[in-house]
Parts: C-alpha cells; structure tokens; sequence
C-alpha cells in the first residue's frame, strides 16, 4: 500500500511518502526532485502498523499535503501498442533487404536487472531517482528501434559503468567544454550517468542527471556536436516518449 503526496507554497516544494509491506512501515520524504531520505520501522502486529498508516496521511494531509497518482509507465505502455501499430504500416520495400531488422525487432522487451545490480549502481553512484527504477522495473533491458537500422538499448547496470568512463572521456575529448559547461551552466558532468545508447555506442547518450540540481532528468547528449544541454526530458519514460513521436515524424532521437 504506497502512497505519494506532494506539498508545495512560496517557499517550498517537498513530498513525502509511505509504504506498508507486512508489518514494515516505510516513509521517505524530501525536496521534490531530490531521492530524500527514508525511515523503517517494524511493528509487532497488522492492527498496529495499518493504525500508524492511517495516522500518518492523517496528518500529513491535515498539514496540506496532496496526494499525487504515480502514473510512470501508463503513459510509455500506451504509445509501445501504438508505436507497434504504426511499424505495419510503414513501407521500406526500397531499403536493402540484406540489412533489416524484422517488424518484430523494432520493439524488444526484456526482463529488468535484479536488486544486485541495481546495488551495484547505488554503490558507485549514489541512490538512483525513483522514477528511472520504477521505468527500468516495468520495461526491463529492452530494445526500441526507430527506423530499419538504428537500436536504441537499455543499459544494464554492468553496461552503465562501462559506458560511464567512455563517456566522461567523451567528455573530456574537447579542451575545457567540462570546465565551461560547469562555468556556465552550474552543472557537475561527472554526475551524469549513461541508461541508453545505440547499439554501437556512437557518440549519443541518454544521461541520467544524479546532480541536486535537475535530479532525475534525462539529457540527450551527442558529443559529434560539444552535447545539447538544452535537450533535457523530465524522466526516462519522457524521453522515450519524445523519440517515438520523432520517430513517427521521421526525426527521432536515436542513439546510433
């Protein structure tokens, strides 16, 4: 039984956030855009942890918090159907037939990596935004395809630390853009991590931004181009989104 509320005035933006699971109780609250902190607590019986549930909202509610619907995922399911729909009606009769990918391929979903990889992520970098795992718990490590070449793949968490280092070589392959981007724009690269690239890993990245600043968003970075710090999405569900619908109008975001 989770619930998320949200509390915002002139002076703050915060949530808050419950769980209970059993006879654990968990509340996580925080900035809104920040992973927050979390607590746990354990109670001796049902009738015990489910009055301490309602009593929180309780007040929590009494003090202006709003419940907010997580609708990560919904959004993103809708649009594969019909993303799938759209692939039969496509004609590439004049592409090299030797070179394509099957209908079937151009979206592959795959089973998301299990609690010891995302271990391992939150142990080098820190807790991951809720919003990435919930995107990488309903779709997995899969693959989406925006034309008859180019495959765009979900990074498993090995892959990500691999890449990592590639891209903050990327990085650092033109002569202080790390330093003017941070000068300019306020913004660590070193806390950007890579979740999706092309099947040749070629330059485009979609970064996850784990800085305080912008915590959760996704930038669509090409370095052939010193990156596009403007191309930003507000989670990983968003940007896939946004290359589905380039996708159809013939300028999709690949990463290829």
């Amino acid at each position: 039984m989770k619930r998320y509320f949200e509390f915002t005035d002139e002076k703050s933006a915060r949530f808050w956030e419950i769980d209970l699971a059993g006879l654990t109780l968990t509340t996580g609250f925080g900035k809104i855009g920040t992973s927050g902190r979390t607590s746990e607590k354990e109670y001796e019986n049902a009738l015990l942890a489910e009055k301490e549930y309602d009593k929180l909202i309780s007040e929590k509610t009494k003090k202006g918090y709003v419940e907010v619907q997580d609708t990560t995922g919904e959004k993103l399911k809708i649009e594969l159907e019909e993303y799938r729909k759209w692939i039969t009606t496509q004609d590439w009769s004049e592409e090299d037939e030797d070179d394509l990918i099957t209908r079937d391929d151009f979206v592959i979903i795959r089973n998301a990596p299990d609690q010891t990889g995302i271990d391992l992520l939150e142990g080098k970098f820190g807790k991951m935004p809720k919003s990435y795992l919930k995107t990488l718990s309903e779709f997995g490590l899969s693959e989406f395809t925006y034309d008859w070449y180019n495959k765009t793949i979900m990074l498993s968490p090995e892959k990500i630390m691999e890449c990592y280092d590639i891209v903050q070589g990327e990085m650092d392959f033109s002569d202080g853009l790390r330093e003017e981007i941070e000068d300019e724009d306020g913004i660590d690269f070193s806390k950007f991590i890579p979740v999706m690239a092309g099947e040749g890993q070629d330059g485009r990245w979609a970064l996850l931004n784990l800085s305080k600043k912008d915590y959760g968003q996704i930038l669509y970075w090409d370095t052939d181009q010193a990156g596009y710090l403007k191309w930003t999405y507000k989670n990983l569900d968003e940007f896939i989104l946004a290359s589905f619908s380039g996708a159809r109008e013939g300028k999709p975001l690949r990463l290829t």
